[in-house]
């Protein structure tokens, strides 16, 4: 998983290291070839041990794409005080993973935090099972011009009572690989990925049009090429059987 999230502009995204509990840790599996319910059967043994409500895990997989069949495994929200605790069972827990689990593991990522961004975000507590993810991999210097755009939409979504849902985040300690992630809550399923089921792009681009104008929109339409390195977007499901009940 070589990609997923941005450079933070304390300006443009205000208080970026505010107080609360924004933070998520994220770490991607894929399993070996042919070992995917092996590796199932041990995390869930894993999971039982250490993974209750003080330290949840949200198990998400992935079903298109170059990383289709990896798992996504989310803990949080957390805040920053958080990460100066030590739990007295995080040896056990590794040596755990190491010993029962990275057998049948083909590659573990790194451990990524995300920061959930509230302004960035439209309808964003809609629960769902199923998911959209778009992965802006952003040149540098135009972050600032995909916020005010984001901006922009979730401004038409309240206006035109869209039943979209989506929450937005940022990685923190990006470098130099600014990245944006959008991840749309499909509360119906991926059904509403069907233009029939949502009918709502001529709604938006009137409203947009008339709120911003024409030349607005007609940047709108060409800007990803001109402030993205390149863009990914993924559909995933929610695991629920591997995951910590909500």
């Amino acid at each position: 998983m070589r990609k997923i999230l941005i450079l933070l502009f304390v300006i443009a995204l205000g208080n970026a290291y505010g107080q609360g509990n924004t933070l998520y840790s994220v770490l991607w599996v894929t399993p070996k070839m042919g070992k995917t319910s092996v590796f199932e059967k041990q995390w869930k043994a894993h999971h039982t041990k250490f993974h209750g409500k003080n330290d949840s895990r949200s198990v998400y997989e992935i079903l298109s794409g170059d990383n289709a069949g990896a798992f996504v495994l989310v803990s949080g929200p957390s805040s920053f005080a958080d990460m100066d605790k030590e739990r007295p069972t995080d040896v056990a827990h590794n040596l755990d993973y190491d010993n029962n689990v990275i057998s049948s593991v083909e590659k573990n990522s790194g451990s990524y935090t995300y920061r959930h961004a509230d302004t960035l975000s439209y309808n964003g507590n809609v629960v769902a099972d199923k998911f959209m993810t778009t992965v802006y991999n952003v040149k540098m210097g135009k972050m600032p011009d995909l916020i005010s755009e984001t901006r922009r939409s979730i401004k038409i979504n309240n206006q035109i009572k869209s039943p979209a849902s989506f929450n937005g985040y940022v990685k923190m300690w990006a470098g130099s690989h600014p990245q944006f992630v959008l991840i749309s809550n499909l509360k119906e399923g991926f059904k509403e990925l069907d233009s029939e089921f949502n009918p709502q792009g001529t709604k938006f681009r009137d409203a947009y049009i008339k709120e911003y104008g024409q030349e607005q929109w007609d940047k709108r339409s060409k800007m990803l090429p001109e402030i993205t390195e390149s863009l990914e977007v993924y559909i995933s499901k929610f695991r629920k059987d591997l995951s910590t009940p909500r």
